[in-house]
């Protein structure tokens, strides 16, 4: 047809073809094998599997093509995504085509969500990753690090809130304790923190505040803590009632987070407005 007719409109479909299949010349076998899976509607995981096994013998643009498309079933519709790890990384670190490489380190942090230690390793050490890609396994390590510091803090107050409790009923100090917690300025912060922070957020974005509400929550629990604290050691040494204010205060940072953290999982992006 080229020859014949070059003009004709299939001229054009047929030399953009010619073109593509150039690219696997010597791996026509290959491609074949590899396209009767990739159009088989019932191709199962133990299809993958065979394929994942056969291919890796393979070389060249095909071996490529076959790991990538079986690191994305193994991601996408199989739901296996730590055994896509290995065919994804192996495209990744190799010397095919960049944009093959690029979707390989795509797959590779798609694969990895949710085992970050290991992401950190394989790919925001590795200075061959894209940097787009090394930021936001970067980033899903420093949210780590965060919610583990901050349910460990919000923990700690929590146990020291109990523990200063027990203090107080041995020295028969609960009433001055419910008092405390009566104090009309500290019910007011604790009411009109987290509305204001609703209020300023969805200001900015529709939606965004009704995340702040359960911070409410959070500092009623940290107001707890407080005046179970000061109940229990309010007359002891200095050094005692500055560990509690210190506590309390990063009890309420530690809890920010949290409620920034929860609203991320909702769908509203509360961290990333944060720089976190």
């Amino acid at each position: 047809m080229l020859k014949i007719d070059p003009g004709h409109w299939f001229a054009g479909a047929a030399r953009a073809r010619i073109d593509v299949l150039s690219l696997y010349e010597g791996s026509f076998a290959e491609l074949a094998e590899l396209d009767a899976v990739r159009r088989s509607p019932n191709a199962d995981a133990a299809a993958i599997d065979a394929l994942a096994r056969t291919s890796k013998s393979w070389r060249g643009r095909v071996w490529a093509d076959a790991q990538l498309f079986v690191a994305e079933a193994f991601v996408g519709r199989l739901h296996d995504p730590s055994r896509a790890v290995e065919p994804a990384l192996a495209v990744a670190r190799s010397d095919a085509d960049p944009v093959q490489r690029g979707a390989a380190w795509d797959l590779a942090y798609a694969a990895l969500r949710s085992d970050v230690a290991r992401a950190e390793r394989e790919i925001a050490n590795d200075p061959r990753a894209p940097e787009p890609i090394r930021a936001r396994v970067r980033r899903e390590v420093r949210r780590r690090s965060l919610h583990r510091a901050s349910t460990a803090i919000a923990g700690l107050g929590g146990g020291l809130s109990l523990f200063a409790l027990g203090v107080a009923a041995r020295r028969q100090r609960l009433s001055l304790v419910l008092t405390l917690l009566q104090n009309p300025i500290a019910l007011a912060f604790v009411v009109v923190t987290p509305l204001m922070a609703g209020l300023l957020a969805n200001a900015w974005d529709h939606g965004m505040g009704t995340a702040f509400f359960p911070f409410g929550f959070a500092l009623a629990l940290v107001h707890l803590l407080v005046s179970a604290w000061r109940g229990a050691f309010g007359d002891r040494a200095l050094g005692v009632r500055v560990a509690g204010s210190v506590t309390a205060a990063l009890c309420v940072v530690a809890a920010a987070y949290l409620v920034l953290e929860r609203g991320e999982a909702y769908g509203v992006p509360l961290l990333e407005g944060f720089g976190l």
